[in-house]
């Protein structure tokens, strides 16, 4: 691991491309299986698992023709199964509760207030869409993961100051303004979380990383990067 964050940026290089390729050796074989188990939930109970869906926008896409999976057993009872399965674990709402740390009435206040902020986020964050897509992705593929993170794309716009407490201008000398941010919360299948595959325990996992598309100048201005890659 002290690879990764050595000085040398080819050594560093190497390192991440060393696990790209086991990462991509890696999800071939599992994205075959999810494929086949995603197949078998939605009724198409496929012998071939490169015919399985793909899900797009959360529908399944199929990659054959349908006169090539005449002879596939067609069927729902997993997926009713699966309905059902979710129904329960989904049926009691999570709790999360907030305490005083002292007995005087402004801790009280402090806590109350911190209670009704929990509540609020549970229906802004969509929590519970997002509980039952956790239950469906976890019983079908196996596994699951929840993110928790800050999001710079939302919340309102402040002016941007400098050192000083004086406004940035732009170009043109127009004040310039950021958005606050916000937090978010995602629902994410192992096809977009990588990890150490020799480490069993997820809690002594040395990194965690999560696949995502961005732009390349939107990557440079937060990682104040301009290696050539």
């Amino acid at each position: 691991m002290k690879e990764l964050y050595a000085e040398s940026t080819h050594k560093a290089g190497a390192f991440l491309d060393e696990l790209y390729q086991s990462e991509e050796k890696y999800k071939t074989g599992w994205a075959r299986d999810a494929k086949r188990n995603v197949a078998f939930a939605n009724g198409d109970q496929s012998i071939d698992p490169s015919a399985a869906p793909i899900w797009v926008d959360d529908d399944p896409v199929v990659n054959k023709h349908a006169n090539a999976r005449q002879n596939s057993y067609q069927g729902d009872e997993i997926e009713s199964i699966i309905r059902v399965l979710v129904s329960y674990m989904t049926r009691s709402k999570p709790v999360a509760e907030t305490f005083a740390d002292s007995k005087d009435e402004k801790s009280k206040n402090i806590a109350k207030v911190a209670q009704r902020i929990v509540e609020a986020k549970y229906d802004i964050d969509h929590e519970y869409e997002n509980s039952r897509m956790a239950a469906r992705l976890g019983l079908i593929v196996g596994t699951v993961f929840g993110e928790d993170y800050w999001d710079r794309n939302k919340g309102g716009y402040v002016p941007n100051e400098d050192g000083q407490g004086q406004p940035v201008l732009d170009d043109q000398g127009q004040q310039t303004s950021q958005q606050t941010g916000n937090n978010a919360v995602a629902i994410h299948t192992p096809l977009s979380i990588s990890v150490d595959h020799s480490v069993v325990d997820f809690k002594d996992q040395p990194y965690i990383g999560k696949h995502a598309v961005v732009d390349v100048d939107w990557a440079r201005e937060q990682f104040e990067q301009n290696e050539p890659g």
